[in-house]
């Protein structure tokens, strides 16, 4: 009876498993180092690898880095990762990195200029808005030294969520089969793969084996556990932090609405104030008015002969104002 039982449950998107693959595959690493730095296979003399650990022997020890630390046989460093799912902090972290792996490149009193370049090759398997192109390299220079642009860092992000646009950056069908090696979660996908690509056939036959063997399994599955706590962590702290910023956008509105609910009040105000002064202006003009036809009334009336007593009879006025009045100058 044929044993229909899958052989294959965690696959190269696990970190531990894409680690673990590539120190067994060396083809399959020197693949991806030249497809993505642009070297020939022939060029790679030799490979170290500087982080061979994987993890402790339990769920209590510490998580060591699950990526591949190398260096090439002209001392060039290659940092190698899988991220599978988003931290929010992938774009700085793997700054910091690269930055730490170039300067612990230097031993104490060694000069700056025997420094090699360092790369960072990295494939992330979700959508990121900082790495929105299916396949991208970005090179940093050398700004100190102003006779050359010589990169000092090179970063080369694959998006595997993209990898059917990766066509068009000229990779051959083995570099495309292993792209999709990397992305696929299906046994039934990569079996139906290595079935016209050897080196596919073989990297599958290293995927069982991993898959068999029980203390893998095991750190895996820590694995898997520290990672669902760390994104579900992650993920409520995002989401409180939604909430927060929800409540101050709620916040924000009501004081723009007060504002505007103020502005329009003291808009009303001013035209208010306004409209009294108009009146006052006006009123002051008729004062005027009513001033001069009464100045003139009293001039005419002393003119006609009539006594200062008299005039204020007639204008119901105190004598001292009227003598005030017909002592101004016309």
């Amino acid at each position: 009876m044929v044993d229909d039982k899958p052989k294959i449950k965690y696959f190269m998107s696990n970190d531990i498993v894409f680690k673990m693959l590539l120190m067994r595959n060396e083809y399959m690493l020197k693949r991806i180092i030249c497809m993505s730095i642009g070297i020939d296979m022939e060029d790679i003399n030799s490979i170290e690898i500087l982080n061979p650990e994987i993890m402790g022997d339990n769920e209590n020890d510490k998580l060591n880095r699950l990526d591949i630390l190398l260096e090439l046989n002209n001392k060039e460093k290659i940092n190698i990762e899988m991220q599978n799912s988003n931290e929010h902090n992938f774009a700085q972290r793997i700054e910091f990195y690269l930055s730490r792996v170039y300067i612990n490149s230097l031993k104490k009193s060694e000069n700056y200029s025997i420094l090699n370049k360092i790369y960072g090759i990295y494939f992330i398997n979700y959508n990121d808005e900082n790495y929105n192109d299916a396949f991208s390299k970005i090179s940093e220079c050398d700004t100190m030294n102003r006779k050359t642009t010589k990169s000092i860092k090179e970063k080369i992000i694959f998006n595997l969520t993209k990898i059917d646009e990766m066509k068009k950056y000229g990779f051959s069908k083995e570099e495309m089969d292993i792209l999709k090696f990397i992305k696929s979660k299906k046994e039934s996908e990569i079996s139906d793969m290595s079935l016209s690509n050897k080196r596919i056939e073989e990297a599958m036959r290293q995927l069982e084996e991993i898959n068999a063997d029980d203390e893998l399994k095991k750190a895996i599955y820590y694995r898997e556990r520290y990672n669902y706590d760390m994104n579900t962590a992650i993920s409520e702290a995002v989401e409180e932090k939604e909430k927060e910023l929800q409540k101050k956008d709620v916040k924000l509105k009501n004081t723009q609405k007060e504002l505007k609910s103020t502005k329009n009040v003291l808009s009303q105000k001013d035209k208010e104030l306004k409209s009294t002064k108009d009146n006052l202006s006006k009123k002051d003009e008729e004062l005027k008015s009513t001033k001069d036809t009464l100045s003139i009334l009293i001039k005419t009336l002393q003119e006609t002969g009539k006594s200062i007593e008299e005039i204020s009879l007639v204008t119901n006025m105190d004598i001292s104002d009227i003598k005030s009045i017909l002592n101004k100058k016309s």
